[in-house]
């Protein structure tokens, strides 16, 4: 299991009430074991939209305590995960799903909703992460984080 992983189990075993996330917009609190709750249930949705180990998930949840969530469920059950700009257009997010072989894609909504993608997914073994770069100097490039 990934080490980010670990930790973060044993802060919210350990230390339950600690504030992990002080989410200033929304006025709130986010403690260890909310971000740990949270992280469970996506883990749970991931699991029954039949995502499996190493096929990537595309997110445009954005920079939101829900995203945190996400990338532990994600490192947890060893699913890549590409993180787009919350403000990309539709077109944009199936793009990057098309190029990059995604079998899912995470849309903000409250919940964060998953929709699965049809086509052939490509095997991102071993990868946690891909991120974008800017594309200033033209098409993004993507890294990729083990």
């Amino acid at each position: 299991m990934s080490e980010i992983v670990q930790r973060f189990a044993r802060i919210a075993r350990d230390q339950p009430d600690r504030p992990l996330i002080y989410a200033a917009v929304a006025n709130e609190v986010i403690t260890a074991s909310a971000l740990w709750r949270a992280h469970s249930e996506l883990r749970e949705r991931l699991t029954s939209a039949g995502l499996q180990n190493d096929q990537l998930v595309v997110s445009a949840a954005g920079n939101r305590p829900a995203s945190i969530s996400l990338l532990l469920a994600c490192l947890a059950l060893r699913i890549p995960l590409m993180p787009v700009d919350a403000g990309s257009t539709s077109t944009e997010i199936l793009g990057f799903a098309e190029r990059f072989g995604a079998s899912a894609i995470i849309l903000p909504k409250a919940d964060l909703h998953i929709v699965r993608r049809d086509g052939t997914p490509i095997d991102y073994r071993g990868a946690a992460l891909l991120k974008l770069t800017s594309g200033s100097t033209g098409l993004p490039k993507t890294t990729l984080t083990t």
